[in-house]
């Protein structure tokens, strides 16, 4: 068996479910992240015939076919809640295991899929969709992709937990985990630690947006953009200070410009896809080869 999944804290907790699985915790199991789309796909890894996961992550549709044929089309499962990269599967002629929904994040999906899974393993009868509207994930599942999917829907408790984890060993195997799923004052502990560390960090930030920020207009909106590391806590900073969007963008090692959106009131994942990228609603990204401050109308430094 072998598990791919995206490297982060929703794909790592994705791949963790994997993990947690009996059937996949009873074979040798490689976890193998992925950092990024456009990341070549590690054909020479799998074995034939091998089970594989996929998850928080597309491969592209010639992969896929490749990765059929070496495996077989049962041996497949794949989970992914991105819009742009599922859309490329529209005309694909295989319907492969998994589950596929932009409405959740990776976490809250691969929970719902690998429970249902196992149940069927066992014989349960019902369709996936008939079993997953009785379960519900563990907390810090819900947590990590209340900020995954920019959801948001307990506000301070997910931005302190969110930095509280950071501090954790979250490999899909690490029994940081375990202790999540089955000590629920561990979940409230990493809250109060995080809560110190946001004090912290957002004091950073506003620092670096004082000194760094600048007042756009990108597509027709306000918005401020900054040249740093892809933060959604930035982003968040940022459109809490009014702005309709907040612009994070940085030169990569491999000479692009990746720029992230952020948004509460505006769809982002529309205005990436425009540029060849894509995401969620209120979080999203796109890469270009030059400088991206060619792209939007630069009004003028921000003044706190």
């Amino acid at each position: 068996m072998k598990c791919f999944y995206h490297n982060d804290a929703d794909g790592k907790c994705a791949a963790f479910w994997v993990h947690h699985t009996e059937q996949a915790r009873d074979q040798f199991e490689p976890y193998y992240k992925i950092s990024d789309y456009g990341q070549e796909f590690p054909h020479d890894l799998v074995q034939p015939g091998e089970m594989v996961w996929i998850v928080d992550f597309s491969i592209e549709p010639d992969d896929m076919f490749k990765l059929i044929e070496k495996c077989g089309l049962d041996k497949i499962h794949w989970i992914d809640h991105h819009k742009t990269a599922i859309d490329k599967y529209k005309d694909f002629p295989h319907e492969i295991q998994g589950i596929r929904d932009n409405d959740k994040a990776a976490c809250e999906l691969t929970f719902e899929y690998v429970s249902w899974w196992v149940a069927k393993t066992m014989g349960s009868p019902g369709s996936f969709e008939e079993y997953r509207v009785h379960i519900t994930a563990p907390m810090f599942t819900q947590l990590i992709a209340d900020r995954d999917i920019w959801r948001w829907q307990y506000g301070q408790v997910t931005k302190f937990f969110y930095a509280g984890s950071q501090l954790l060993d979250l490999r899909p195997f690490s029994v940081e985990w375990t202790k999540l799923l089955y000590e629920p004052k561990y979940c409230e502990e990493i809250q109060k630690n995080g809560e110190l560390i946001e004090q912290f960090r957002a004091r950073q930030r506003r620092i670096d947006i004082n000194y760094f920020g600048c007042k756009v207009e990108f597509e027709g909106i306000q918005c401020m953009a900054i040249n740093g590391s892809p933060s959604g806590d930035l982003g968040q900073d940022i459109c809490d200070m009014g702005y309709e969007v907040g612009i994070v963008y940085r030169r990569s090692n491999n000479g692009k410009w990746a720029v992230n959106l952020y948004s509460a009131t505006v769809d982002v994942g529309e205005i990436a896809r425009a540029f060849g990228g894509g995401g969620h609603k209120g979080a999203a990204g796109f890469k270009v080869d030059s400088d991206p401050n060619s792209l939007w109308m630069i009004e003028g430094p921000f003044r706190p």
